[in-house]
């Protein structure tokens, strides 16, 4: 997550099937581990967030969520641990429960929003492709 520059890594992204995820709300932050997260309460109010997903590399996807939540699950040490959060605080906190729970931000977007993020991907893919066959293998 920090070597990628990213905002949070659920366990399940690294092949765990623990429902805790790391975040830091600013790059200079120490992350945060919070256990058996859950959204307790969510503003009636949405607002449109254009968040990156290390799973998607490069791309973002604009997806429509509640403006306000509050998270409630426990340290690692297993203390309570209740949080409020507006603003790119929620989606994050939203988008790292989402990934615990099987949902991509692929599965909250648009229609239109999902064929231009697949259009993005596919180009992504078919230019890594390229780079690969055009560089020599070397043993490991």
């Amino acid at each position: 997550m920090v070597r990628h520059h990213g905002a949070g890594l659920a366990a399940t992204q690294v092949g765990s099937l623990l429902a805790m995820f790391a975040y830091r709300e600013h790059p200079e932050d120490d992350a945060q581990v919070l256990v058996n997260p859950r959204v307790v309460w969510a503003s009636a109010e949405r607002r449109a967030f254009v968040e990156g997903c290390l799973s998607f590399n490069t791309v973002l996807v604009e997806v429509e969520r509640p403006a306000a939540v509050a998270v409630a699950g426990q340290n690692p040490h297993g203390d309570g641990i209740r949080i409020e959060a507006e603003g790119y605080l929620a989606s994050l906190l939203q988008h790292e429960i989402d990934h615990l729970n099987g949902v991509l931000t692929l599965d909250r977007a648009t229609a239109a929003e999902r064929r231009r993020v697949v259009a993005a991907l596919s180009g992504q893919q078919r230019h890594q492709n390229l780079t690969a066959s055009e560089t020599p293998i070397r043993p490991i």
